[in-house]
């Protein structure tokens, strides 16, 4: 190998001496791509050209020196020379090539600089690669390239790159390379091996490569001699070969051309001589049953493979140790050396020790049975463990499981039902299935305690009281122990109940004696609207529990709890809450918890969706018959109908179809899992073509044609979306989803544990052929095989080194074959040690159905529910009233005895009968206790049969018996006409029928559009429906009958030996109309049964609907009825949902007429605000029931709220009037300025509308400080952050700064005639806004509260919480006390630290009242010198200043005048500049360290030099600073406006002010004074592109992924915009990506739109997600978190549609830190046109 590389590096060397030199070109050609390499190469060009300005030297000398040096073959040097000529030059190609050569040759002892060459190598190589000119110059860099991939050990990478490199520009020297290279490390075989101890051995290959994918035939490449067509298989990197047989030898050979998944085939035959030694001899038990009947068995069976006899250990765990073995989670686990040590110690008494002479049959399994009677004749009370391995095997190692079975022998066979009221066992003879009267059972808990001993009446029934059984923890019932005359058998209560999924035992889940009822009035919401909920407290019968208070938690989307409010009895049980929802909450999931005990579990719950949403105008239904989609396609009728009750006529259909994988099994195969576990199925999305449009009725039927498939193993399903697209460009959606047709019959396989079995335990599987319709069908002939996954590492050497490659392979552990008779599912069982496992099931044929199953076999797997065969029960009627008789069919398909239960909450009655084969009737009386209905239980057993060789047996069967609830639910009227008028009052009667005379009843009553609710599929409340309807199975049934041992069939074995008996061992624009949703609360119902709710409508047509929910104490009702809402000529106005200046739209009224005359309407549109109005039709004529369109013009002509307002007019006299609200932006990224002007005495400063001439108009502010020269501008500061518009929790914090501390410092609100209230719930909303951020633990989340942990973060909203809460803003004590305890803890997890975050949160928690003095001294004393920055130690003087230690604080401060460096890479949210701000702000403010100013205030002077833009940290803490430093300018003489003022002045002129006149300043003071002007807002002309360690690039594609261009774009075309960063030299840092959009295009939320969803655009690929991203109505924003060394490439994308015609203007996307914004790009700005379609 060491040969190769250095034949590979002379040819790359000569390459890089080639002084041929073509015009470099950016945009090299060719198809060849490598992200890795592309990274390295923007990360070494951005470093070389920051290195390079050292250096005077000319590019072509450097060059021509290096060159000189290559020839000299002084790698080194010309690395150096090379570097300083790319980084002068980043498009000199020859630079690049030479470097990346120099790179590989350098030779270094040193690991990590030979780990950076190789890096650099491979980047400048791709550099050389990009600006190739033509195919020759691309050809050289690609084989340089592949060179320095060989170098850096990516030889896959490396052979892509020569395969290019040869495309491009063939040479016989780079022929030769790639030859040598692919030989070495191309597609070869690396290994072979033979599974020898399987029934059935195989031979398996493995090789480099994963092989190739498909149906492909890879027996013509396989030739074992002496077989003529041996079976092959293939998976991922492993070629196997089947037929062989043990103790026989094999040739092997594997043919040249073998394929495989890259490209290559096998260059060469290869040969092996394969030996298949005999099975390793092993023992094993059948399984983890445990009871052997007393009668007809010959032993407990053995499972031996070559071994004459297995050495046998039998031991007794005592009757007192039986529970701590199974609470413990030893029972019935295969046990290893140490724990049968412990077993013999501490647990259990040795009963016999020997051997067991077994039949040895050459490589076949043989059972034996172990005679039990014969080991221990007098059986004693307890659980025996029998522990067996081969004769003469060498001893295991401690951790290796050994051959372990647990059992009992019995006759007693137990059940067990566990419900509300305690346990119901009873017990049958497994022998006769006879009822077993006088059985002494015991319950015992987990701590071993005996709860309570109790016998069997004659028909076996036993009962343990609630009061029992309701224990937790140590107290909880573990284990039923019976015995009877010396008989002994146990049940564990601590498995799962029985799985009865399959038996119609659904519905919701049985709620606990305390039952709530919790809804909202609908599913989603926008910020600051409020969520109204309603709560029924009930019993478990339905019954109210009155007077008992809830507790109800709201929870974030993130999981972490918002607010907590504790809510009374208002009425019944009844109450309602009001939860308003902050400005900008947190999109995604809320859910709201009641609880009646905090500590406990929820009682009920409810959820709802938080986004920006726009009601929807239409209403689409889609239906077909079709069961599947097949090859003949699915006809889907689409019914579309406008929500004001006209038809959605001629409207354009479109729509797609993704086809993807499914987990859904067909109906009677739940559990099931069809087609090949790995196998990778991309979703595939194509568009549904030749879609018509929607006749007169609205309606169309769209036939659906099935696409091409992708070849799957696995079952596919089809999810069909189609839209309806509005005039006004919006779509409505509905999806579909269909099976895709099954092309023939599919194995499924259901596995019979949870995730994972015990180590050493077998593995059983259920399997059964499933026709295409979905019956069971017979199949003969299934092989299966268990593998044991593996992964294994080939070694080479390389120029002494050694390394190695990752080589995955299977061994087979068992196999078999498996007929099914299609009446039942067929049976696999195998033993599976620790480790990764797939079982795989498939038919004889090489191209027929295949399935695989993956699972873990570990040292704890938890039980598996039991799921019994089954018996029919059928009801004679769907329901029953109380008195009424049940009567139940029983279909027994053999003889014997069944228990028949009716089980509510507990068992309510009980029977036992005997069976025939046949039909068997059993009846029961409905009593009160079965409400509100109860399941019909019944236990059929079959006795054993020792003749026949036939094990007890039971099957279970279950129905359910619904209690009629009438007596029990209010009837609901809404006496409203179905149709109403809007702008007017709409009143409500409700009427409630069912009350007795003197019951109290409420209800609540909700008018909602039904637009809002079809988002999200709201269904109307229900809770009479909840509460009396069928509930899920409330008891857990548990039997024995499926841990029972067979050992009839096992030949008996022989011992050897006797034993013994020892003793016992997760910026919003205003709606254009408000959302229509009405709320009545909780409304008395009077003594009539009547209330009456009235609701004021606004301008709506739609369709609203009324939702009441109705309680009284016994009873519960709802209704819910729609009410179409219009007038009778429908006025619906299309607009964007905001405009930029200068944007030209349109207004689209749609007009139709549902009842109104027909004749001339007056049209009258006006528009007030920044808009103008083209010309409109004055008259309109409309025909009867008929429709028409008018647009308007509509200009955006400067910012601010507009108002557009229509009022139609008909020939009646009626008028039809739409207020329509339209918010007007300014279409450029508001920019910021800044100018000193030096008074002199009695010199002035104006300040006019003149400084923002070139601003647009109404944007434009200034900010006005005066003060002594070189003191801060704190107007420039707040105006800043004032204006900020972005929220994280930081940003948040520092704008919370500018308003508790603005006005101190002189500052009027930026809004002018902002109120004193107005600033209040501005603070207010900022803090309740941060504090929703708070986890659990008090720390503070940078978007989200499962971000919290970042210290500095922390210590810094705690700081201004607590700052704002001195200056009486209302901050919640108990969270600010939970996040100073979050800033204790934290500290005193960080013993001894230094960073800087732990001085401030000492700080912190000094400033409020909480030092940790005793550490605050020993940091000032022993470790301040360990603090590198100088703001941690003048927090850590500031925090002593605030104990009085003056003297440490004077030394800290001392300190802290050494200046830092800036680091690049710091994540404290700081910079240089905000450091000296807050030395600053916390001497002045602590009193100390006063000559620390004049040099702090020049460094700041300094820092802000050379910055236009500051972060929220720099400018909060610089008016913080200007705050502290106040006083010191108290002396100064100014007049304004004519007016004497004394003291600095910090002034805001917002455009309001401004538009009032001019203002001048004079200084009348004796000492020059200096005026800082600061002006923002909105350029005229948008900003050039420009970028600073950033590159960003916004493209636009189609779903298909095909890009365009978005100058002009059609109406309802759907786009993704995908936004692309590159950040050449990563760092630490938080990143904001953000896109203005045009005004015409709208935003698909993907929590609101399914087909936005973006993996399903798989075009997309994979990139790194971002920390927070939101989905505003006027911008996409992307929050990233980024590290040193992150990838130099990432992206977010969203999806977006051209909504409304006309021409916007489309603003600059951007990119910036947000805590270094001198780091930033931004795009070009443009125009957007989208055309009417």
């Amino acid at each position: 190998m060491r040969h190769a590389l250095r034949r590979l590096g002379l040819a790359a060397a000569a390459l890089a001496v080639s002084l041929a030199c073509a015009a470099p070109s950016e945009a090299a050609s060719g198809a060849f791509e490598n992200r890795e390499a592309l990274t390295s190469a923007l990360k070494l060009q951005a470093r070389l050209q920051r290195e390079a300005t050292s250096d005077a030297r000319p590019v072509a000398d450097l060059i021509k020196q290096g060159v000189a040096q290559i020839r000299a073959a002084e790698w080194r040097e010309a690395a150096v020379s090379m570097a300083l000529a790319a980084g002068k030059d980043p498009k000199n190609e020859q630079a690049w090539r030479n470097l990346s050569v120099a790179l590989t040759r350098v030779e270094t002892d040193d690991y990590s600089e030979r780990e950076r060459f190789k890096e650099q190598a491979v980047g400048a190589a791709w550099r050389a690669y990009e600006l190739s000119a033509d195919a020759k110059t691309r050809g050289r860099a690609l084989a340089v390239l592949a060179n320095a991939l060989v170098y850096k050990e990516e030889f896959r990478p490396a052979l892509d790159a020569y395969k290019a490199s040869l495309a491009a520009a063939p040479t016989p020297e780079l022929q030769k390379a790639y030859e040598v290279l692919r030989d070495e490390h191309g597609f070869r075989a690396l290994d072979f091996s033979v599974d020898a101890d399987a029934a059935s051995p195989r031979a398996c290959v493995q090789f480099s490569e994963t092989l190739a994918k498909g149906r492909i035939d890879f027996a013509p490449y396989v030739v074992l001699k002496g077989l003529e067509n041996p079976a092959v298989s293939v998976n991922d990197q492993q070629l196997c070969v089947d037929g062989l047989k043990h103790g026989e030898t094999y040739d092997l050979t594997v043919r040249q051309g073998l394929p495989s998944e890259v490209d290559e085939s096998l260059p060469s035959s290869k040969e092996f001589r394969i030996y298949v030694r005999d099975r390793s001899p092993a023992v094993r038990f059948t399984g983890r049953n445990y009871v052997l009947p007393s009668t007809g068995q010959h032993g407990v069976p053995l499972v031996s493979v070559n071994v004459d006899a297995a050495e046998v250990e039998l031991y007794r765990v005592g009757d007192r140790n039986l529970t701590p073995s199974v609470v413990s989670g030893d029972f019935q686990k295969q046990l290893d050396g140490e724990a049968i040590d412990r077993l013999r110690s501490d647990t259990a008494s040795r009963v016999y020790a020997g051997e067991l002479s077994v039949e040895r049959k050459p490589n076949a399994d043989v059972v034996t049975a172990f005679p039990v009677s014969e080991a221990a004749p007098k059986l004693v009370p307890g659980v025996y463990v029998l522990i067996a391995k081969p004769k003469n095997a060498v001893d295991p190692e401690p951790w290796d499981s050994v051959a372990t079975q647990w059992f009992v022998v019995s006759d007693l066979g137990l059940t067990a039902v566990s419900g509300t009221d305690g346990v119901k066992a009873f017990a049958r003879s497994l022998a006769t299935a006879g009822s077993l009267g006088g059985v002494e059972l015991k319950l015992i808990a987990r701590d071993n305690e005996v709860l309570a001993t109790k016998t069997t009446d004659a028909d076996g029934f036993v009962a343990f009281e609630a009061g029992l059984t309701k224990g937790t923890g140590g107290s909880a019932p573990a284990v039923l122990v019976a015995s009877k005359d010396g008989d002994y058998g146990f049940l564990d209560l601590t498995r799962p109940g029985f799985d009865l999924s399959d038996r119609g035992v659904g519905g919701r889940a049985a709620p606990g004696p305390l039952d709530a009822q919790v809804f909202a009035e609908r599913g989603v919401y926008r910020s600051k609207e409020t969520v109204h909920v309603t709560a029924l407290l009930r019993d478990d019968k339905g019954a109210a529990a009155e007077g008992l208070p809830l507790t109800f938690v709201l929870s974030r989307p993130d999981g972490v709890e918002d607010r907590r409010i504790v809510s009374a009895d208002a009425g019944a049980g009844g109450r309602t809450l009001s939860l308003p929802l902050v400005d900008q909450a947190m999109g995604g999931t809320w859910r709201i918890d009641a609880y009646a005990d905090v500590k406990a579990a929820p009682i009920g719950s409810a959820t709802f969706l938080v986004a920006d949403y726009v009601p929807e105008r239409l209403d689409l239904k889609l239906s077909t018959e079709a069961k599947a989609l097949g090859a003949g396609g699915a006809a889907i009728a689409v019914d579309g109908r406008w929500l004001y009750g006209a038809p959605a006529a001629d409207l354009a259909i479109e729509g797609d179809l993704t086809i993807k994988p499914s987990d859904a099994a067909p109906a009677g195969f739940e559990g099931y899992r069809f087609g090949l576990t790995d196998e990778q199925i991309a979703p595939v999305r194509t568009p549904v073509e030749a879609l018509s449009r929607t006749d007169a009725a609205g309606k169309a039927r769209v036939v659906v044609a099935e696409p091409a498939l992708p070849a799957a193993s696995r079952p596919l399903e089809a999810e069909i979306a189609l839209r309806l697209a509005e005039p006004s460009g919006r779509t409505l959606e509905r999806r579909l989803t269909l099976p895709v047709a099954a092309k023939g019959p599919r194995i499924g396989v259901k596995p019979l544990f949870r995730d994972r079995v015990g180590d050493g335990e077998t593995a059983r599987f259920e399997v059964a052929m499933v026709a295409p319709d979905g019956a069971s069908q017979p199949a003969a002939g299934l092989t299966w095989q268990l593998l044991r996954v593996e992964t294994s590492y080939q070694w080479y050497a390389t120029n002494g080194r050694w390394s190695f490659e990752t080589v995955n392979r299977t061994r087979r552990i068992a196999d078999g074959k498996l007929d099914l008779d299609g009446t039942g599912p067929g049976r696999i069982e195998a033993k599976a040690d620790y480790g990764r496992y797939r079982l795989e099931v498939a038919t004889a044929d090489p191209q027929g159905p295949a399935t695989s199953v993956s699972f873990d076999a570990g040292y704890f797997a938890g039980a598996s529910a039991d799921s019994p065969d089954m018996t029919d029960v059928a009801l004679d009627k769907p329901s029953y009233r109380v008195g009424d008789t049940v009567t139940a069919t029983l279909s027994s398909r053999f003889a014997g005895r069944a228990t028949v239960l009716a089980v509510a909450s507990g068992v309510v009655a009980q029977k036992t009968l005997d069976v025939a084969p046949g039909a068997t009737k059993v009846s029961f009386e409905v009593t009160e206790g079965w409400r509100p209905g109860a399941y019909v239980v019944a236990f059929v057993h079959r006795p054993l049969d020792a003749k026949a060789s036939r094990m007890p047996g039971r099957a279970v069967g279950v129905a359910h018996a619904a209690v009629d609830a009438r007596d029990r639910t209010l009837g609901v009227a809404l006496d409203v006409s179905d149709t109403a008028a809007p702008r007017g009052p709409l009143g409500v009667p409700v009427k409630l029928t069912g009350l007795a005379a003197g019951e109290k009843a409420y209800v609540t009553l909700a008018a909602v559009d039904v637009g809002i609710l079809n988002l999200t599929g709201y269904k109307p409340p229900a809770p009479d429906l909840a509460v009396f309807g069928q509930r899920k199975l409330a008891a857990d049934l548990r039997d024995l009958y499926g841990q029972l041992i067979d050992g009839m069939n096992a030949q008996a074995g022989r011992l050897r030996s006797g034993g013994d008996g020892a003793g016992a061992g997760g910026l919003q624009d205003t709606p254009t109309q408000a959302p229509l949703a009405l709320f009545s609360g909780l409304v008395p119902v009077g003594p009539d049964g009547t209330a009456t709710v009235t609701f004021d409508l606004p301008a709506f047509n739609g369709t609203v609907r009324l939702m009441a929910a109705a309680w009284s104490a016994g009873k519960l009702g709802h209704a819910a009825k729609d009410v179409t809402v219009a007038d009778p000529v429908v006025v619906q106005a299309a607009l964007p949902r905001f405009l930029a200046d200068g944007d030209r739209s349109r207004l689209r009224l749609d007009l139709d007429n549902v009842s109104g005359p027909e004749g001339a309407y007056r049209l009258a549109v006006a528009a007030s605000g920044p808009l103008a109005l083209g010309a409109a039709p004055q008259s309109v004529t409309l025909g009867s029931k008929s429709r028409s369109a008018v647009d308007i013009s509509v200009q955006a002509k400067g910012v601010g709220a507009g108002r557009i307002d229509v009022a139609l007019t008909g020939p009646d006299g009626k008028v039809y009037a739409q207020a329509l609200a339209l918010d007007v932006k300014p279409a450029t990224a508001p920019i910021t300025r800044t100018s000193k002007v030096t008074l002199a005495r009695g010199a002035g400063v104006t300040v006019s509308s003149d400084l923002v001439g070139d601003l647009v108009a109404g944007t434009g502010s200034v900010a006005l400080s005066v003060a002594k020269p070189g003191a801060l501008d704190a107007a420039t500061f707040k105006l800043a952050l004032d204006g900020y518009a972005y929220a994280c929790s930081e940003q948040l914090s520092s704008r919370l700064v500018a308003l508790i501390y603005g006005d101190e410092a002189g500052l009027a609100s930026r809004t002018a005639g902002t109120s004193p209230a107005d600033v209040k719930a501005r603070i207010g909303d900022i803090v309740a806004r941060i504090l929703s951020r708070q986890t659990a633990e008090g720390s503070f989340g940078l978007w989200s509260a499962n971000e919290g942990g970042d210290l500095w973060l922390d210590a810094f909203v705690t700081d201004v919480l607590a700052r704002a809460r001195a200056e009486q803003a209302e901050v919640p004590h108990k969270a600010l006390e939970l996040a100073l305890d979050n800033l204790r803890n934290t500290i005193g997890l960080r013993q001894d630290s230094t960073e800087s975050d732990v001085a401030y949160a000492h700080y912190v928690l000094a400033r409020s009242g909480r030092a940790l003095v005793g550490e605050l001294r020993y940091l000032a004393d022993v470790k301040l010198a360990e603090f590198t920055s100088p703001l941690a130690r003048a927090q850590i003087g500031a925090a002593l200043a605030q104990i009085g230690d003056r003297t440490r604080a004077e030394k800290a401060f001392a300190s802290a005048e050494a200046t830092a460096d800036d680091p690049a890479n710091r994540a404290d949210f700081g910079s240089l500049l905000r450091d000296q701000a807050a030395v600053l702000t916390l001497a002045s403010e602590a009193r100390v360290g006063s000559a620390l100013q004049p040099a702090t205030l020049r460094r700041i002077e300094g820092a802000r030099a050379d910055r236009s833009v500051l972060s929220t940290q720099e400018n909060a803490w610089l008016l913080m600073a200007a705050r502290a430093l106040r006083a010191q300018s108290a002396d100064l003489k100014l007049t304004v406006d004519g007016a004497a003022h004394e003291g600095p002045l910090s002034a805001s002129f917002p455009p309001a002010k401004l538009a009032t006149g001019p203002s001048r300043v004079v200084n009348a003071g004796e000492t020059a004074l200096e005026a800082v002007v600061t002006v923002t807002g909105a350029p005229v002309i948008p900003e050039p592109p420009a970028e600073r360690d950033f590159h960003l690039v916004r493209r636009y594609y189609t779903t298909a992924g095909v890009e365009v261009d978005p100058s002009k774009v059609a109406q309802n075309s759907r786009l993704v915009v995908v936004l692309q960063v590159t950040e050449p030299e990563p760092r630490p840092g938080r990143v904001l990506v953000v896109d203005r959009l045009p005004a015409g295009f709208e935003i698909d939320n993907p929590e609101l739109v399914s087909s936005a969803k973006l993996p399903a655009l798989s075009f997309l690929g994979d990139e790194p997600s971002a920390a927070h991203s939101e989905f505003r109505d006027d911008r996409f924003v992307a929050a990233f978190e980024r590290s040193e060394g992150a990838d130099a490439l990432y992206s977010a994308a969203y999806v977006v549609r051209a909504v409304a015609p006309g021409v916007y203007a489309q603003p600059s996307a951007t990119v910036e830190d947000m805590y270094r914004p001198e780091r930033f790009a931004r795009t070009g700005a443009g125009r957007v046109e989208v055309t009417a379609k």
